[in-house]
C-alpha cells in the first residue's frame, strides 16, 4: 500500500519530493521484506521514518508554494 501511494505521488511531484517519497517507500519495503536482511532496531526505524515524514511535509509545502507562485505569474489571453 505504501509503495502504491508513493508511486501515485511521484507521478506529478518535483525531483526533491520524489527522492523523499522513494526513501519512505524503501524504508517501508525493508521493514516488511523477508529477503534475509537483518531487521533494523525498531527505535532506529521509527526515528528514520519520523525524519523522513518531516522532510516530506517540508518539501511538499515548498512544492505547493512554488505552484502558487507559478500560478500568480500565469496569464491567459481571452
Amino acid at each position: 500500500m505504501v509503495s502504491l501511494e508513493g508511486m501515485k505521488t511521484i507521478a506529478y511531484s518535483s525531483n526533491e519530493l520524489t527522492k523523499v517519497t522513494f526513501e519512505i517507500t524503501d524504508l517501508a519495503r525493508s521493514i516488511f521484506s523477508s529477503e534475509g536482511n537483518k531487521p533494523k532496531a525498531e527505535d532506529s526505524v521509527l526515528k528514520e521514518l519520523d525524519t523522513l515524514k518531516r522532510d516530506w511535509v517540508v518539501q511538499y509545502q515548498k512544492d505547493i508554494s512554488k505552484i502558487g507562485d507559478d500560478r500568480k505569474t500565469c496569464t491567459l489571453s481571452n
